[in-house]
């Protein structure tokens, strides 16, 4: 499907816009600028690289973003790995772990589509921009951090919430694939909003009705 949709950019000369991911990289030599050497870890950070390579054997002009993990307004609770965590949080009886050890960097989709719609129109004030670019939020957190300051946002106990210093089990994930956002900083780019603010909007509907 991407290949076809990168033929058919070509074709009518559309300007492509592929989202992708830190995952591409290992994680163990942060910050990564747009040429840094990719080695993803997992499959989903080997899917997204090769979609990278599809766009750019295809099209001469396109922009590749990559983002960190997301969050935002949501349809069901679990949708992002970031507010699946709430109702582990809301129950203060049985204590949780998370882990305290992989950096991430979890950003607000909102923003996203901020930063989306300012490089279009820089694209078309200027329309030989094209290539990589970096976004990601500046707050460097853990999930055992996310943790704690979802809870603190709606005043819940935290004695119950406790840090785990091993990696997250099962997939392997890159320790910390912070990104250099400097590219689209330099173009006047970019909008961040605080976790505690954004996550507190996005998780009021299902902490107000108990999750």
């Amino acid at each position: 499907m991407l290949v076809l949709l990168t033929i058919i950019a070509g074709k009518v000369g559309a300007w492509m816009i592929y989202i992708s991911s830190d995952y591409i990289f290992d994680g163990t030599l942060p910050p990564y600028k747009e040429d840094a050497a990719a080695n993803p870890l997992n499959a989903y950070g080997k899917t997204k690289l090769e979609g990278e390579k599809a766009v750019q054997q295809s099209l001469s002009d396109y922009a590749i973003l990559r983002l960190p993990i997301l969050y935002g307004e949501l349809e069901y609770l679990e949708e992002s790995a970031i507010t699946g965590m709430a109702s582990q949080l809301v129950d203060s009886e049985h204590r949780c772990f998370f882990s305290d050890y992989e950096k991430r960097f979890p950003t607000l989709t909102d923003d996203v589509a901020v930063v989306l719609r300012q490089l279009i129109e820089k694209k078309i004030e200027d329309p030989k921009l094209t290539g990589v670019f970096h976004w990601s939020a500046s707050e460097r957190m853990t999930r055992y951090t996310m943790a704690v300051e979802i809870a603190q946002a709606f005043n819940l106990p935290v004695y119950h919430i406790e840090p785990n210093p091993a990696p997250v089990l099962g997939t392997p994930r890159p320790y910390n694939a912070m990104l250099d956002c400097s590219r689209l900083e330099s173009l006047g780019i970019g909008r961040r909003t605080l976790f505690r603010t954004a996550i507190k909007k996005c998780l009021s509907p299902y902490i107000e009705a108990g999750v």
